[in-house]
């Protein structure tokens, strides 16, 4: 792959979005992307789906926070994690989920340090609006 061979810590990096101008990716930690983050982010401008200029962020020595909150728990389900945005009426009548997946989100954001959390990220369109 281009980005693996060609970009610093390429390998690190997957495809989030694609659109006319623009190709953006998200560093991944153990294999989940690092979701919505300024810190851990390529992003290709583009310029007839040729890349024109980049700009690449990264977050650094990443670990397991250590302490009796970091144990190992297991994650819910899309399902169940539909079923919340159900219950908790995030959810409308003709609304339909196109897409579901598992990444981290910072829940603490700090300039040397950001605590992430694993969060399911459903994108669900509104009456034919995404």
């Amino acid at each position: 792959d281009f980005i693996a061979r060609n970009v610093y810590n390429g390998k690190e990096y997957q495809l989030s979005d694609l659109s006319s101008d623009n190709m953006a990716y998200e560093q991944t930690f153990e294999g989940y992307p690092i979701m919505n983050n300024s810190k851990a982010r390529l992003t290709f401008n583009l310029n007839n789906g040729k890349a024109t200029s980049y700009k690449q962020t990264a977050m650094n020595n990443i670990h397991m926070a250590e302490g009796s909150n970091s144990s190992k728990k297991q994650v819910i389900s899309p399902r169940k994690a539909v079923e919340a945005l159900y219950y908790n009426r995030y959810l409308k009548q003709h609304d339909q989920v196109i897409d579901a997946r598992l990444g981290y989100y910072s829940v603490v954001k700090e300039t040397n340090v950001q605590l992430l959390q694993p969060n399911w990220e459903i994108k669900v369109k509104h009456h034919g609006k995404d």
